[in-house]
């Protein structure tokens, strides 16, 4: 097999163009919203997700193969201060304009518990921990093979194992962001 080699001189300025190049897997854009409401739920079921809606990101895709990494950072809170303890769980929501709404996105590609679960347990109140606050993050990639705009909502849910039953738990909104990446 020959091998070529070209001088670096050798290439003119404009010989190398974007269009020529390869942009597969480049960043194409990133979006980032944050905010500091605190969203709070007494529902105590796994399967039962609130949105939180005030840092959901409308975007319009660069083509249908765009890819999409969601993270969102975010902080649980004790909104009552009761001694409790259990699991909070964090996802997303994806709407594309004039199609499907997907609810509970890494559940329905991924299984229900992957990977963003989090256990959370403050019964100790001698240790005067009743207003624990825990960081929580969840990051995705979502193929939605679509150039329709579509609207990201991170999602939180609760399932209380122990302590007091009812107690009102939530999340901060936090910081959600997302970066496009070409297909």
């Amino acid at each position: 097999m020959s091998k070529t080699q070209i001088a670096t001189g050798g290439i003119a300025d404009d010989a190398v163009t974007a269009a020529k190049s390869s942009g597969l897997g480049k960043i194409i854009a990133i979006y980032q919203d944050a905010g500091n409401t605190q969203y709070a739920t007494t529902t105590d079921d796994s399967e039962s997700f609130t949105d939180v809606t005030d840092v959901a990101i409308t975007l319009t895709p660069a083509s249908s193969s765009s890819k999409f990494f969601l993270t969102w950072n975010t902080g649980g809170n004790n909104v009552a201060g009761a001694s409790q303890a259990l699991n909070m769980d964090l996802d997303f929501k994806r709407a594309i304009s004039g199609g499907t709404t997907t609810g509970k996105l890494i559940q329905s590609t991924v299984a229900v518990g992957a990977g963003r679960r989090f256990q959370y347990d403050n019964r100790s109140s001698a240790l005067g921990i009743n207003y624990l606050n825990c960081t929580m993050t969840v990051s995705f990639l979502d193929s939605p093979s679509t150039a329709s705009a579509i609207t990201y909502t991170p999602q939180f849910s609760k399932n209380q194992w122990a302590g007091t039953n009812g107690t009102s738990m939530g999340v901060n909104s936090g910081i959600f962001q997302i970066m496009e990446f070409s297909g």
